[in-house]
């Protein structure tokens, strides 16, 4: 339950950090306070969320809804960080990022078919994948998205 709503906080507090963000650059006399701030609130968010995924997981209890519900909200915040790394871009780079995105999309797809067909096979049962299996699964998946996460976070440092 508290997933569910620590989720939409984020996303409100992101979404109006994103509202916000054009006044701040043009407001402030120095863009590159601005964009230190940026990384830090992304930085600071994700580091929040996987605290909390981390102290749910300790307790032992539902950790497989747990993981999926981290996995959603990591893919929710890379959708966020992507879109707001978009918008401060030039046209160029703007279309630079977009093939990268859709390559690392391919990436993940593959990454995630051959993850599942590992664990399949090291369950050794047909169709069915043991809940213990999908927990690593999703911690692999949370894994690979956390990574681009931080890539992209990483990506307004270097403008």
């Amino acid at each position: 339950m508290k997933t569910k709503l620590f989720l939409p906080l984020l996303l409100l507090f992101i979404s109006c950090h994103n509202t916000e963000k054009k006044d701040k650059i043009d407001n402030i006399s120095d863009p590159d306070k601005a964009l230190v701030q940026e990384v830090t609130d992304y930085k600071m968010a994700l580091d929040n969320l996987t605290k909390i995924n981390q102290e749910k997981l300790d307790t032992g209890i539902g950790m497989l809804q747990t993981e999926k519900a981290y996995y959603s909200q990591l893919d929710s915040m890379l959708n966020i960080v992507y879109k707001d790394l978009i918008i401060t871009y030039n046209k160029t780079n703007s279309e630079n990022l977009i093939k990268q995105q859709r390559q690392w999309l391919k990436e993940r797809d593959a990454f995630f078919l051959k993850m599942q067909d590992e664990y399949q096979k090291e369950s050794g049962e047909v169709d069915f994948l043991p809940n213990d299996f999908k927990l690593m699964v999703y911690g692999e998946k949370c894994s690979f998205v956390k990574e681009r996460v931080l890539t992209l976070i990483n990506l307004f440092a270097k403008k």
